[in-house]
Protein backbone atom coordinates (compact mmCIF):
# COMPACT_ATOMS: atom_id res chain seq x y z
CA UNK A 1 0.00 0.00 0.00
CA UNK A 2 1.26 3.48 -0.83
CA UNK A 3 0.40 7.12 -0.09
CA UNK A 4 2.16 10.24 -1.36
CA UNK A 5 2.38 13.92 -0.51
CA UNK A 6 4.01 16.96 -2.08
CA UNK A 7 5.92 19.16 0.32
CA UNK A 8 8.26 22.11 0.22
CA UNK A 9 11.84 21.18 0.97
CA UNK A 10 14.61 19.07 -0.48
CA UNK A 11 15.45 15.38 -0.57
CA UNK A 12 18.19 15.83 2.03
CA UNK A 13 15.94 17.77 4.39
CA UNK A 14 13.24 15.09 4.33
CA UNK A 15 15.74 12.31 5.02
CA UNK A 16 17.26 14.30 7.87
CA UNK A 17 13.79 14.68 9.39
CA UNK A 18 12.70 11.05 9.04
CA UNK A 19 15.80 8.86 9.18
CA UNK A 20 17.54 10.12 12.30
CA UNK A 21 19.86 7.66 14.11
CA UNK A 22 19.24 9.53 17.39
CA UNK A 23 16.54 8.05 19.62
CA UNK A 24 15.04 11.32 20.85
CA UNK A 25 14.78 12.75 17.33
CA UNK A 26 13.32 9.47 16.06
CA UNK A 27 10.69 9.45 18.82
CA UNK A 28 9.69 13.05 18.19
CA UNK A 29 9.22 12.45 14.47
CA UNK A 30 7.23 9.24 14.92
CA UNK A 31 5.03 10.72 17.65
CA UNK A 32 4.20 13.72 15.47
CA UNK A 33 3.46 11.72 12.33
CA UNK A 34 1.61 8.76 13.86
CA UNK A 35 0.16 10.38 16.99
CA UNK A 36 -1.59 7.75 19.17
CA UNK A 37 -0.56 4.92 16.85
CA UNK A 38 3.05 5.32 17.99
CA UNK A 39 3.98 3.72 21.32
CA UNK A 40 7.76 3.90 21.49
CA UNK A 41 10.94 3.54 19.49
CA UNK A 42 14.67 3.20 20.08
CA UNK A 43 17.68 3.55 17.80
CA UNK A 44 19.74 0.56 18.87
CA UNK A 45 22.85 0.68 16.71
CA UNK A 46 24.27 2.52 13.71
CA UNK A 47 26.30 0.45 11.27
CA UNK A 48 29.26 1.74 9.29
CA UNK A 49 28.61 2.30 5.58
CA UNK A 50 30.91 2.79 2.63
CA UNK A 51 29.13 5.92 1.41
CA UNK A 52 28.89 9.19 3.38
CA UNK A 53 25.47 9.66 1.80
CA UNK A 54 24.10 6.42 3.28
CA UNK A 55 23.06 5.41 6.78
CA UNK A 56 22.15 2.01 8.23
CA UNK A 57 20.52 1.83 11.66
CA UNK A 58 18.97 -0.98 13.68
CA UNK A 59 15.81 0.25 15.38
CA UNK A 60 13.08 -1.07 17.63
CA UNK A 61 9.56 0.20 17.08
CA UNK A 62 6.25 -0.38 18.87
CA UNK A 63 2.95 0.61 17.24
CA UNK A 64 -0.62 0.43 18.48
CA UNK A 65 -3.10 -1.59 16.46
CA UNK A 66 -6.71 -2.77 16.95
CA UNK A 67 -6.97 -6.06 18.81
CA UNK A 68 -7.95 -8.86 16.47
CA UNK A 69 -6.26 -7.38 13.42
CA UNK A 70 -4.19 -10.55 13.16
CA UNK A 71 -4.59 -14.07 14.48
CA UNK A 72 -0.91 -14.46 15.43
CA UNK A 73 -0.28 -15.51 19.05
CA UNK A 74 1.90 -13.43 21.31
CA UNK A 75 5.56 -14.41 21.49
CA UNK A 76 7.43 -15.51 24.62
CA UNK A 77 7.55 -13.00 27.44
CA UNK A 78 10.77 -11.38 28.63
CA UNK A 79 9.42 -9.37 31.54
CA UNK A 80 8.06 -5.84 31.76
CA UNK A 81 9.04 -2.33 30.71
CA UNK A 82 5.67 -0.74 31.40
CA UNK A 83 7.23 2.61 32.25
CA UNK A 84 8.19 3.02 28.61
CA UNK A 85 4.97 1.88 26.99
CA UNK A 86 2.54 3.27 29.48
CA UNK A 87 1.83 0.04 31.34
CA UNK A 88 -0.03 -1.65 28.52
CA UNK A 89 -1.14 -5.23 29.00
CA UNK A 90 -2.20 -7.98 26.69
CA UNK A 91 -5.26 -8.55 28.83
CA UNK A 92 -6.43 -5.00 29.32
CA UNK A 93 -8.34 -2.60 27.06
CA UNK A 94 -9.59 -3.01 23.53
CA UNK A 95 -6.26 -2.27 21.86
CA UNK A 96 -3.09 -4.29 21.42
CA UNK A 97 0.16 -3.48 19.70
CA UNK A 98 2.97 -4.86 17.62
CA UNK A 99 6.67 -4.29 17.96
CA UNK A 100 9.27 -4.56 15.23
CA UNK A 101 13.01 -5.04 15.15
CA UNK A 102 14.11 -3.50 11.88
CA UNK A 103 17.18 -2.54 9.94
CA UNK A 104 16.74 0.83 8.26
CA UNK A 105 18.73 1.80 5.18
CA UNK A 106 18.58 5.47 4.17
CA UNK A 107 20.51 7.69 1.82
CA UNK A 108 20.75 9.44 -1.52
CA UNK A 109 20.82 7.70 -4.87
CA UNK A 110 22.00 9.34 -8.07
CA UNK A 111 20.76 8.15 -11.44
CA UNK A 112 23.62 6.97 -13.68
CA UNK A 113 22.27 8.59 -16.84
CA UNK A 114 21.25 11.79 -15.01
CA UNK A 115 24.01 12.84 -12.60
CA UNK A 116 21.98 15.81 -11.38
CA UNK A 117 18.92 13.71 -10.58
CA UNK A 118 18.96 12.64 -6.93
CA UNK A 119 16.28 10.77 -5.01
CA UNK A 120 16.20 9.67 -1.40
CA UNK A 121 15.17 6.45 0.26
CA UNK A 122 14.52 5.16 3.77
CA UNK A 123 13.77 1.45 3.56
CA UNK A 124 12.96 -0.80 6.52
CA UNK A 125 13.15 -4.58 6.76
CA UNK A 126 12.50 -6.78 9.79
CA UNK A 127 15.44 -8.71 11.23
CA UNK A 128 15.48 -11.52 13.78
CA UNK A 129 17.55 -10.62 16.86
CA UNK A 130 15.68 -12.46 19.61
CA UNK A 131 18.62 -12.46 22.02
CA UNK A 132 19.25 -8.72 21.81
CA UNK A 133 15.64 -7.63 21.15
CA UNK A 134 13.27 -10.23 22.64
CA UNK A 135 9.50 -10.02 22.27
CA UNK A 136 7.34 -8.39 24.97
CA UNK A 137 3.93 -10.10 25.12
CA UNK A 138 3.56 -9.07 28.75
CA UNK A 139 2.91 -5.57 27.44
CA UNK A 140 0.38 -6.70 24.85
CA UNK A 141 2.89 -6.57 22.02
CA UNK A 142 3.19 -9.23 19.35
CA UNK A 143 6.33 -9.38 17.24
CA UNK A 144 5.41 -8.07 13.79
CA UNK A 145 7.26 -8.08 10.50
CA UNK A 146 7.83 -5.40 7.89
CA UNK A 147 9.05 -6.14 4.38
CA UNK A 148 10.43 -3.50 1.99
CA UNK A 149 8.63 -0.76 3.88
CA UNK A 150 9.62 2.88 4.08
CA UNK A 151 9.66 6.08 2.07
CA UNK A 152 10.90 7.34 -1.26
CA UNK A 153 11.70 11.02 -1.77
CA UNK A 154 11.55 12.08 -5.40
CA UNK A 155 12.39 15.47 -6.95
CA UNK A 156 9.75 17.36 -8.90
CA UNK A 157 9.86 20.02 -11.59
CA UNK A 158 10.22 22.60 -8.83
CA UNK A 159 13.55 22.61 -7.02
CA UNK A 160 11.93 23.55 -3.70
CA UNK A 161 9.23 20.84 -3.80
CA UNK A 162 9.63 17.06 -3.46
CA UNK A 163 7.25 14.12 -3.60
CA UNK A 164 7.34 11.81 -0.60
CA UNK A 165 5.78 8.35 -0.90
CA UNK A 166 5.13 6.08 2.07
CA UNK A 167 5.15 2.37 1.20
CA UNK A 168 3.95 -0.38 3.53
CA UNK A 169 3.99 -4.16 3.07
CA UNK A 170 2.59 -6.47 5.74
CA UNK A 171 1.81 -10.18 5.89
CA UNK A 172 -1.91 -10.55 5.09
CA UNK A 173 -2.03 -14.34 5.53
CA UNK A 174 -2.34 -13.96 9.31
CA UNK A 175 -5.12 -11.39 9.12
CA UNK A 176 -8.17 -12.26 11.20
CA UNK A 177 -10.06 -9.50 9.42
CA UNK A 178 -8.87 -8.33 6.02
CA UNK A 179 -10.96 -5.17 6.37
CA UNK A 180 -9.38 -4.34 9.75
CA UNK A 181 -5.88 -4.96 8.41
CA UNK A 182 -6.55 -2.81 5.36
CA UNK A 183 -7.81 -0.01 7.62
CA UNK A 184 -4.66 -0.30 9.72
CA UNK A 185 -2.42 -0.11 6.65
CA UNK A 186 -4.29 2.96 5.37
CA UNK A 187 -3.77 4.66 8.73
CA UNK A 188 -0.06 3.88 8.64
CA UNK A 189 0.69 5.14 5.13
CA UNK A 190 -1.59 8.19 5.41
CA UNK A 191 0.59 9.50 8.25
CA UNK A 192 2.87 10.89 5.53
CA UNK A 193 0.26 13.62 4.99
CA UNK A 194 1.50 15.23 8.22
CA UNK A 195 5.07 15.44 6.95
CA UNK A 196 4.82 19.06 5.67
CA UNK A 197 3.74 20.15 9.17
CA UNK A 198 6.63 18.26 10.74
CA UNK A 199 9.13 19.91 8.39
CA UNK A 200 7.66 23.31 9.28
CA UNK A 201 8.04 22.61 12.99
CA UNK A 202 11.68 21.58 12.53
CA UNK A 203 12.40 24.76 10.57
CA UNK A 204 10.75 26.90 13.22
CA UNK A 205 12.69 25.25 16.04
CA UNK A 206 15.92 26.45 14.42
CA UNK A 207 14.76 30.06 14.26
CA UNK A 208 16.27 32.73 16.48
CA UNK A 209 13.55 34.87 18.06
CA UNK A 210 14.01 38.48 19.15
CA UNK A 211 13.24 39.80 22.62
CA UNK A 212 10.12 41.80 23.41
CA UNK A 213 12.23 44.93 23.87
CA UNK A 214 13.09 44.85 20.16
CA UNK A 215 9.49 44.61 18.92
CA UNK A 216 8.04 47.40 16.80
CA UNK A 217 5.75 49.51 19.00
CA UNK A 218 2.00 49.16 18.49
CA UNK A 219 1.56 52.91 18.09
CA UNK A 220 4.01 52.93 15.16
CA UNK A 221 1.72 50.83 12.96
CA UNK A 222 -1.87 51.61 11.98
CA UNK A 223 -2.10 48.63 9.63
CA UNK A 224 -0.67 45.14 9.27
CA UNK A 225 2.69 45.38 7.49
CA UNK A 226 1.84 42.38 5.29
CA UNK A 227 -1.79 42.67 4.18
CA UNK A 228 -1.94 46.47 4.84
CA UNK A 229 -5.39 46.20 6.40
CA UNK A 230 -6.06 48.85 9.02
CA UNK A 231 -6.43 47.32 12.47
CA UNK A 232 -9.35 49.37 13.74
CA UNK A 233 -10.82 47.24 16.51
CA UNK A 234 -8.76 44.21 15.55
CA UNK A 235 -6.02 43.15 17.91
CA UNK A 236 -2.41 43.82 16.98
CA UNK A 237 0.07 40.95 17.17
CA UNK A 238 3.83 40.72 16.86
CA UNK A 239 5.93 38.31 14.85
CA UNK A 240 8.42 36.73 17.25
CA UNK A 241 11.01 36.50 14.49
CA UNK A 242 11.10 40.03 13.05
CA UNK A 243 9.11 41.90 15.72
CA UNK A 244 6.77 43.57 13.23
CA UNK A 245 3.14 44.39 13.98
CA UNK A 246 0.86 42.01 12.09
CA UNK A 247 -2.70 40.71 12.13
CA UNK A 248 -3.77 37.25 13.30
CA UNK A 249 -4.30 36.09 9.70
CA UNK A 250 -0.79 37.01 8.53
CA UNK A 251 0.84 35.61 11.69
CA UNK A 252 -1.11 32.59 12.94
CA UNK A 253 0.20 30.73 15.99
CA UNK A 254 2.52 27.88 15.04
CA UNK A 255 3.77 24.95 17.08
CA UNK A 256 7.45 25.33 17.92
CA UNK A 257 9.66 23.12 20.09
CA UNK A 258 11.36 25.35 22.64
CA UNK A 259 14.40 24.14 24.58
CA UNK A 260 13.70 23.32 28.24
CA UNK A 261 9.99 23.97 27.71
CA UNK A 262 8.44 21.72 25.08
CA UNK A 263 5.93 22.64 22.39
CA UNK A 264 4.71 26.24 22.42
CA UNK A 265 2.38 28.21 20.14
CA UNK A 266 4.33 31.18 18.77
CA UNK A 267 3.20 33.74 16.20
CA UNK A 268 5.46 33.97 13.17
CA UNK A 269 4.51 36.02 10.12
CA UNK A 270 4.17 34.62 6.61
CA UNK A 271 7.12 36.68 5.35
CA UNK A 272 9.49 35.12 7.89
CA UNK A 273 8.14 31.67 7.07
CA UNK A 274 8.84 32.14 3.35
CA UNK A 275 12.35 33.39 4.11
CA UNK A 276 12.90 30.42 6.42
CA UNK A 277 11.89 27.96 3.69
CA UNK A 278 14.32 29.57 1.24
CA UNK A 279 17.15 29.40 3.76
CA UNK A 280 16.39 25.73 4.50
CA UNK A 281 16.35 25.02 0.78
CA UNK A 282 19.79 26.65 0.41
CA UNK A 283 21.09 24.86 3.50
CA UNK A 284 20.03 21.43 2.24
CA UNK A 285 21.73 21.91 -1.12
CA UNK A 286 24.88 23.24 0.55
CA UNK A 287 25.07 20.08 2.71
CA UNK A 288 25.23 17.78 -0.33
Amino acid sequence: MCASVLTSGTVSEVLEALASPVTEDYRRAMAFLYKDQFLDGVCLHTLATRSPEALTTIKWLAMREPRGTTSLPLAHSIGSSSAVLGGGSSSGGGMAGADYCIVEHSGLQREADKPGAVFGFCVQESVVRDREVPAMPGLGLRRGELHRTGILVLPTERKDVVQVSSILQMDTTTARSKAALEKLMIQRVSAVQRLPLWLDRRRLSRMQFISRDDWVRDEDRRACVLCLKVFGLRRKHHCRKCGEVVCSVCAPPREVEVDNYGVANIRICQACMILRCRLEHLRSYTMR
